[in-house]
């Protein structure tokens, strides 16, 4: 009889601490989880965030590329202009390529380069002498220069 008690006891016991550890250990396991899926998840959205500046960083860069390299594509036109039509066009493409540029740096949150882009022609050099096609396509140039100084100058302060 003390055989079947105490046999009986401890499968009472083995009993109780088997579905106290069952029941138990599956809700440590999912804390543990939870805990584990939830810092994978940040660290994911991290990652994700990084890789969308790193894009939207690398297009600004190609975007400012592209008008740079229009810049000094006009640079290379003005030499062709020999008639008012053709400077008539050049201006046009010009200002296009002006508005381009400042709407880009204002679509950056510039507002105050895009402004100061436009006014960078204000420091160009007057031309002096006689106004014939050789001063007009230096007052151009000048004032192209400066665009493209100030373009350099802000895409080494703002994308770099």
């Amino acid at each position: 009889m003390a055989a079947i008690s105490l046999g009986g006891s401890y499968g009472v016991w083995f009993l109780g601490a088997f579905l106290i550890n069952a029941l138990r250990i599956p809700w440590l396991l999912d804390a543990e989880s939870t805990d584990l899926i939830n810092a994978q998840e940040t660290r994911a959205q991290v990652a994700e965030k990084n890789l969308a500046d790193i894009h939207a960083a690398r297009q600004q860069h190609d975007l400012f590329a592209s008008l740079m390299q229009q810049g000094i594509d006009f640079s290379c036109e003005i030499a062709g202009c020999q008639t008012d039509a053709h400077f008539v066009s050049w201006d046009r493409h010009s200002n296009e390529w002006i508005k381009s540029v400042q709407q880009a740096m204002r679509d950056m949150g510039f507002p105050t380069d895009a402004v100061e882009f436009a006014r960078a022609a204000e420091y160009a050099a007057p031309v002096m002498g006689v106004v014939n096609v050789g001063s007009k396509q230096e007052e151009r140039a000048r004032v192209l220069a400066k665009h493209q100084e100030y373009l350099a100058d802000f895409v080494r302060r703002r994308l770099s």
